[in-house]
């Protein structure tokens, strides 16, 4: 359809901008306005939930005042009165042990005296009498008499007595075998107790339909009270057959259970739910632990909250209806400008841009709408003279496209002659650069290989290193051995010269050997005179020539001793001979062969050092001519990539020359294409400048 013959497209009601102005009007009063009655409610019900609870809360307690008040009234009457018979009872007693003027009254006098005791109108009633040590003086039932007392009431006044307390006359309140009982007692004047009890639920009649039964909450239909024992047993209930039946609600049972627990409980209230409805309870305690209950219908209880509560919904959507209209009614006031615009809008886009009386009209206006309706008014006019400009320009493109065809045509054969010789410019750069990838790798392996020299020399240097070490600890331990061996030598030899001047000293045995053969030989020869002599004397001389005998004897032995010191002087002298010629021969090996040896020894050392020292200095020169080697090998391979590396950019300079060049051709081909193309677009403009009306 052409833009002249487009037509104004009608907006339907919920398509209006008005109308969804107006929705979020509404949405924005809806959320808080409703937002604030759900408050608001909800704290009504609060308040009067936390009123109700309260109200059941303060029933239970006036509840617990009024039956803490019989108890303690009812206690305090029948003790009291428990109490002044046992002191009756005993006052009879003391008279009747004055009259019989004795200290123990028998059983039967007893039972004449107390036997028809009772608290008058407690069924069960009774009296008896214990003495201060615990034993039963009587009894009603005789076959407690003589035993020993039971209750825990009375044994306790028995030990405070054996204790040597003090204890007055009274009354207390204890349990016994599971009953309750109440007992008031006093003392007889020989220090007996006296007793008068009865079960204590016989004589507390408490009006329990009164002080619990009448208990209802206020304007509150089928409210009622209730009480509950510490163990979770019914004591009162309105209606009698829950009597004595175990609590059957879940909260009066949670407080049982507290309670057993030892948690402390105070009075409160609860909401909670009993055969799928809703309830209310207020409770308390009374002074003997039993629990007190004031209870409703929690629906019951909240129906006119509710029923404000519906009201106030009831109220609500009906604002939001008439706040619905009138929003509706004040947003399609200020947005019927809009509307007014819409035909200007729609002859703007039909390409018409004439002026009309209407967008005229509506940019005297001073809000958002007049902004717009001028705005729309400057927007036609500056179209109008875009359009003007457009035809303009139109004439002047098609001549410059014109122009710009031949010079296209010439640029594309330049190119084409361009791209023809960088192609082959490309190839032989290419070629170069594999030629110096090849050199390259040549003098990598070349590197490679003096490196590998490198490292033996390396290695050779630091063998070297090590021989010089091993040929300077040679020659130092053979220094070390040298002086050592000297040293030994001249030990020797000094111990050897004294060892044979040691020797010649065998020579003066045998001169003594020779001195002591004479002396012998004379000691014989005088002892063969003195023989001689005794033997002329005869008997007188008989002792003498037995001492000349003993001289002979000792003369003979003499010779042959010194006979035995010759051969062992001869051996001696044979061994020391061999000694000296073997020292001799020691010290010759010593001086001759074994110092000339480390001599020499040391030499070849001092030798091996210096070829060390000529081995690592040659090691050193050829590791200096390798790492020089190979910086020379490093700077050329470095040259060699760098003109490798110039060769690649060159062709890939040349590569991109070409591939720019082909562009180059290929866009000079598109410029051809492209300029006949925007001759067709010109012819378009002017089509499209005819379009508008001005």
């Amino acid at each position: 359809m052409a833009n002249g013959d487009r037509k104004t497209t009608k907006v339907g009601f919920a398509s209006k901008m008005s109308t969804k102005i107006a929705i979020l009007f509404i949405i924005a009063l809806m959320v808080p306005g409703i937002s604030i009655i759900v408050i608001s409610i909800r704290s009504i019900v609060n308040s009067m939930e936390d009123t109700y609870m309260s109200y059941a809360r303060n029933l239970a307690e006036e509840a617990v005042s009024g039956i803490d008040f019989a108890v303690e009234l009812g206690e305090n009457t029948y003790g009291s009165y428990a109490q002044n018979l046992a002191e009756e009872g005993a006052a009879a007693i003391n008279l009747a042990l004055d009259y019989e003027k004795t200290d123990k009254l028998d059983v039967p006098t007893l039972t004449k005296t107390i036997g028809s005791m009772d608290i008058n109108g407690v069924e069960g009633s009774y009296a008896y009498l214990v003495s201060s040590t615990g034993e039963m003086l009587y009894h009603p039932t005789t076959e407690k008499i003589g035993n020993k007392v039971e209750n825990a009431a009375v044994s306790g006044i028995v030990e405070r007595l054996a204790k040597g307390e003090k204890v007055e006359n009274g009354y207390c309140i204890y349990e016994y075998k599971g009953a309750d009982k109440l007992a008031g007692y006093a003392f007889t004047k020989n220090g007996d107790i006296l007793v008068v009890t009865a079960d204590y639920n016989t004589f507390m009649h408490i009006d329990y339909d009164k002080l619990i039964g009448e208990i209802e909450i206020s304007g509150v239909e089928g409210s009622y009270g209730y009480m509950v024992s510490p163990d979770g047993t019914m004591l009162y209930h309105t209606n009698p057959d829950k009597i004595g039946q175990p609590v059957e609600n879940a909260a009066v049972k949670g407080i049982v259970a507290d309670i057993e627990a030892g948690k402390t409980v105070t009075p409160d209230a609860v909401v909670y739910e009993y055969k799928g409805a809703d309830k209310l309870a207020g409770y308390a305690f009374t002074s003997k632990g039993n629990i007190i209950v004031v209870t409703a219908d929690y629906k019951t209880m909240m129906k006119p909250v509710f029923a404000l509560r519906n009201k106030l919904i009831i109220i609500s959507v009906i604002l939001v209806v008439v706040f619905s209209i009138l929003g509706i009614a004040i947003v399609s006031g200020m947005l019927r400008g809009l509307e007014n615009l819409v035909p200007s809008i729609s002859s703007t886009a039909r390409l018409d841009l004439r002026k009309n009386n209407n967008i005229e009209r509506l940019c005297r206006r001073n809000d958002e709408i007049g902004v717009i309706a001028r705005e729309i008014q400057g927007m036609q006019e500056s179209l109008s003279e875009i359009i003007g400009s457009i035809s303009n320009a139109t004439d002047s493109i098609d001549v410059n496209v014109d122009e710009l065809l031949n010079l296209s045509s010439g640029v594309n054969g330049k190119c084409e002659e361009n791209f023809h010789t960088t192609e082959t410019l490309a190839a032989s750069m290419e070629e170069t650069s594999a030629s110096t990838i090849v050199i390259s790798e040549n003098i990598s392996v070349m590197k490679q290989q003096s490196k590998d020299i490198e490292e033996t020399t390396i290695k050779g240097a630091s063998m070297s290193k090590e021989v010089m070490e091993r040929a300077t600890k040679l020659n130092s331990d053979t220094d070390k051995a040298t002086q050592n061996t000297r040293k030994i030598y001249e030990s020797v030899k000094r111990k050897s010269d004294i060892a044979i001047e040691a020797a010649e000293a065998v020579n003066k045995i045998n001169e003594l050997t020779g001195t002591v053969m004479e002396i012998s030989d004379q000691t014989s020869l005088l002892a063969l005179n003195a023989s001689i002599e005794a033997a002329r004397a005869g008997d007188a001389g008989r002792g003498f020539a037995v001492v000349a005998t003993e001289i002979s004897h000792l003369a003979e032995q003499t010779s042959g001793t010194v006979n035995d010191i010759n051969n062992i002087v001869m051996e001696v002298n044979v061994a020391v001979s061999n000694m000296t010629e073997c020292l001799r021969e020691s010290i010759s090996f010593l001086e001759t062969t074994v110092i000339e040896d480390y001599d020499n020894f040391s030499k070849v050392s001092v030798q091996y050092q210096n070829d060390a020292d000529n081995f690592k200095e040659t090691m050193d020169s050829i590791k200096s001519g390798i790492i020089t080697l190979n910086n020379n090998l490093s700077t050329v391979m470095d040259s060699i990539s760098e003109i490798s590396n110039t060769m690649s950019e060159a062709a890939s300079g040349i590569s991109d020359i070409t591939g720019k060049t082909s562009e180059m051709v290929s866009e000079a081909n598109e410029t051809s294409s492209k300029s006949g193309d925007c001759k067709e677009f010109v012819e378009n403009l002017n089509t499209m400048v005819g379009r508008f009306t001005l």
